[in-house]
């Protein structure tokens, strides 16, 4: 019976890229540069073999969703007898907020407002007292004297004539030059103050003033560094039945390894389904009770062991 090789150039067989076998399977030298040859016609499929026993129920890894900061990881199942598991576990904190950026440059100062409009004259003041009455001017001169009367007749001495008239009045003369002002007298002293007057009722209150603008935002500071996921890589032992359930962490923060061992669940004297906590890494004979009872030991022994973070409730 014939046997193929493959082409050591074009990795077929028989060849077909005619360097090494020469496109036929045999080559210039009967088996070619690659060792090709025929072989015979592949024989009959052989009969099916009979159908395996059912198998017990099946545990698969479902979806791994990424839970808030801080928040427990949980562990849900579904399916039934065929579970199927949905991890959720919670992504790293924010990082710190950066520092606020530096204060901009002083603004150019604004220019000069127009003047406002001349204030009112004020009221007039009071009127200084009166000067003194200037000095009474000069005495006019005298008016001339009238002329003296005719002399009577000699004779013996008559009685004595009556007295003339007396003469017109002179002119009055003319009025005398104004003096000048005297000195400003003192000011008299101040009077008392009066009573003081009631008071006034109570005026009503002005209306509210309009609410300022709103003054602009700050800047935004800049974001923080985004924290760091871990890629967690989880491998399955299974333990001696009614040992405890365990978690060992290798590998760096970033790139965490967890080995979970398991107990084996001891197997019943009579019942189909082992009474103890169910081996996920050997699930024969276990329910989704079993299921759900080992994964709550499990994430037990993961919040004690400070890989997650403990249940908030």
């Amino acid at each position: 019976m014939m046997i193929y090789r493959r082409c050591n150039t074009c990795g077929n067989c028989p060849c077909t890229c005619g360097n090494g076998c020469g496109g036929n399977g045999f080559g210039g030298n009967g088996f070619g540069g690659c060792g090709c040859v025929n072989r015979g016609a592949t024989g009959a499929t052989g009969a099916t073999g009979a159908t395996g026993p059912q198998g017990p129920a099946t545990i698969t890894v479902g979806q791994t969703l990424t839970g808030e900061p801080g928040t427990a990881a949980t562990v849900t199942s579904t399916g039934g007898e065929n579970a199927v598991l949905t991890f959720t576990i919670p992504r790293g904190a924010t990082g710190v907020t950066g520092a606020t950026g530096a204060t901009g440059p002083q603004g150019v100062q604004g220019i000069q407002g127009v003047q406002g409009p001349q204030g009112p004259q004020g009221a007039q003041g009071i009127a200084g007292p009166a000067g003194p009455t200037g000095a009474t001017g000069a005495t006019g001169a005298t008016g001339a004297t009238g002329a003296t009367g005719p002399a009577g007749e000699a004779s013996a001495t008559g009685a004595t004539g009556p007295t003339g008239a007396t003469g017109a009045t002179g002119a009055t003369g003319a009025t005398g030059a104004t003096g000048e002002t005297g000195p400003q007298g003192e000011t008299g002293p101040q009077g008392e103050t009066g009573p003081q007057g009631e008071t006034g009722p109570q005026g009503e209150t002005g209306p509210q003033g309009e609410t300022g603008p709103q003054g602009e935002t700050g800047p935004q500071g800049e974001q923080g560094a985004t924290g760091v996921t871990p890629v967690i890589t989880a491998a399955a032992e299974t333990g001696e039945p009614d040992s405890q359930v365990t978690v060992v962490q290798t590998g760096t923060p970033e790139a965490p390894v967890l080995t979970f061992t398991i107990p084996r669940g001891v197997t019943g004297a009579s019942a189909p389904q082992a009474d103890a906590v169910a081996n996920i890494a050997d699930p024969a004979g276990a329910s989704t009770e079993d299921v759900a009872t080992t994964l709550n030991q499990l994430l037990t022994s993961l919040r004690a062991a400070g890989i997650i973070a403990p249940d908030a409730g």
